[in-house]
């Protein structure tokens, strides 16, 4: 049997005391999962881990087997894609700690653009509404929609995606092995409708609360924007929100009644200078994407609003820290991350790597 690259991967991941933060900077220096696996510990210490963590990983590679890994892997038909790969998702990879490696089914996004969803588990009648009027029609304009196949909004959008004949990728918590026997038929839909279902944990991972801040990062890391529909002031859509602003993307929020408690959360996000949202209309325009799908020509360069010349004429091809440009420009700390987030998309310019922006 040959054993892919994937199976080295999860013989490691499995061993207790080295996760994904350590494996990163290792898969980087070796190149590969299996070389890594391979590489004499002597060789592994040019990559600034602790001995300790070392003597760890060194020990237990030895009651690993990659080829029991492979059969698991080829029994659920499971799909890899490495850090160093080239078609890891892009955005993913801009994040501060992106996972060094996806396990996923169904097909990965290429280029086409991304909007995650996330809100409550228990939506109101009125956060049903809200889905139900918003997610088709940017769904139609080729927009895939990214959750957490969680009950409430999450299976909401991702339903509401599908009936409009759109993309979507479920993102796990856990194992390709821990979706709930309610979610199975739709995990079947997804993935039967072109979609995706990725986690960052190999299969036999089981559930526990502190996977899902870290299946939070990844859904938001994973788009452009992040949208909030009905949650709560303690809420892991408002973990995610946070995760989509130090990631510097747009985050974006439905307000609710003001006397709902499952709408105080969306509506901090708005006190905070989240993007209103009343209409689909409102995402587009945040995305900057037209209200007709794009064909295969390429789109002229798109004319700078006032705030976004402003920021133009600081950023130029010597990288400029976000710190910088907020204090050049006199523009709040999150308007000028949102704009910045905005520019990128249009491809007007790009992060270098923490946070130092240039024009592209």
């Amino acid at each position: 049997m040959e054993v892919s690259n994937a199976a080295y991967a999860v013989c490691l991941l499995r061993i207790r005391g080295i996760g994904p933060l350590t494996l990163g900077p290792l898969l980087l220096q070796t190149g590969s999962w299996r070389a890594l696996f391979e590489a004499p510990i002597k060789q592994l210490v040019a990559s600034g881990i602790n001995t300790t963590k070392l003597d760890t990983l060194e020990k237990g590679r030895l009651f690993a087997s990659p080829v029991k890994e492979q059969e698991l892997i080829n029994k659920h038909g499971i799909l890899s894609v490495s850090l160093t790969d080239s078609n890891y998702p892009t955005l993913l990879k801009q994040i501060s700690d992106p996972p060094p490696i996806l396990f996923y089914q169904g097909t990965l996004p290429n280029t086409q653009p991304l909007l995650t969803v996330v809100g409550t588990r228990n939506p109101s009648t009125y956060g049903r509404e809200v889905v139900k009027n918003i997610i088709p029609s940017i769904a139609r304009q080729g927009i895939g929609i990214v959750s957490g196949l969680a009950y409430g909004i999450d299976t909401l959008a991702h339903v509401a995606t599908l009936d409009a004949g759109g993309y979507t990728i479920g993102v796990l918590a856990g194992g390709h092995d821990s979706i709930y026997s309610t979610q199975k038929d739709l995990v079947t839909r997804i993935l039967k409708n072109g979609g995706a279902i990725m986690t960052e944990m190999p299969i036999g991972t089981k559930l526990d609360k502190g996977l899902f801040p870290r299946r939070n990062r990844l859904v938001a890391g994973v788009s452009q924007g992040t949208l909030v529909i009905e949650a709560a002031l303690k809420s892991g859509s408002l973990i995610t929100a946070r995760h989509a602003l130090e990631a510097n993307r747009c985050v974006m929020s439905v307000p609710g009644p003001i006397f709902q408690e499952s709408c105080e959360g969306t509506n901090a996000l708005i006190e905070n200078g989240a993007t209103l949202i009343k209409s689909a209309a409102d995402i587009l325009e945040a995305y900057s994407f037209s209200t007709q799908k794009t064909d295969s020509t390429p789109a002229p360069k798109p004319l700078l609003t006032a705030t976004e010349e402003q920021l133009w004429a600081i950023i130029n091809h010597d990288p400029k820290h976000i710190e910088t440009i907020v204090e050049e420009s006199g523009l709040k700390s999150l308007d000028t991350i949102t704009l910045l987030s905005l520019m990128e998309l249009k491809g007007l310019i790009k992060d270098v790597g923490g946070k130092w922006y240039i024009r592209s």
